[in-house]
């Protein structure tokens, strides 16, 4: 069994949801992750991204894989250190010695995957997943007068943003530029610690 089937199996076998959630969220019949098991598959190399994303972690520890075993690739959920940012530069890294306000904690594996953008009002905190791609209704951050947090849509071949504090206000891009925009996915709302 290779590395990244053996890290697949250990995930789905470990998280508290059934399979049967994995393969709605894949949409592909519930018997695939059996015919994983057995050997007669191995489609879920084409659910790379899609996988990693269901499980918080990434696609890299798929592929080279870890087990019960790799202490540094713990599938258990801990808290963490994660950096806050107070906005956000129109091109390179998202977190930066220039607008790192400080450090929160959230549970998550692999906090290096996440950072913290304060609200303007400075009273959320909004938890981002670093990513450049998203699902309809999705919200994301992308890079725009200092990071705007938006909702994720598509029409045709383009990709509508709407800001969540200015609904009446979407913006229009083709994929390839949202794509280029999107730095990554809210994945929780929640009251800034103190």
């Amino acid at each position: 069994m290779d590395k990244t089937l053996e890290t697949i199996l250990y995930l789905i076998d470990t998280d508290d949801r059934p399979q049967v959630n994995l393969a709605q969220y894949l949409n592909i019949p519930k018997s695939s992750i059996s015919d994983w098991r057995s050997g007669k598959s191995c489609s879920y190399r084409k659910f790379i991204a899609q996988i990693a994303l269901y499980y918080a972690v990434s696609a890299d520890a798929l592929i080279f894989g870890y087990a019960k075993n790799y202490t540094e690739y713990s599938p258990e959920f801990t808290p963490g250190k994660i950096p806050v940012i107070s906005r956000l530069f129109d091109s390179g890294p998202a977190v930066t010695a220039d607008n790192l306000l400080s450090f929160d904690f959230a549970c998550y594996r692999f906090t290096n995957e996440f950072f913290g953008f304060l609200c303007e009002d400075s009273k959320c905190l909004y938890v981002i997943h670093r990513q450049n791609y998203a699902d309809d209704g999705e919200t994301v951050l992308i890079r725009k007068n200092g990071g705007i947090i938006c909702t994720y849509s598509t029409h045709a071949e383009n990709v509508i943003l709407t800001p969540v504090n200015d609904p009446s206000s979407p913006m229009c891009f083709s994929e390839d530029y949202a794509r280029e925009m999107i730095v990554g996915a809210v994945t929780e709302i929640r009251r800034k610690l103190k």
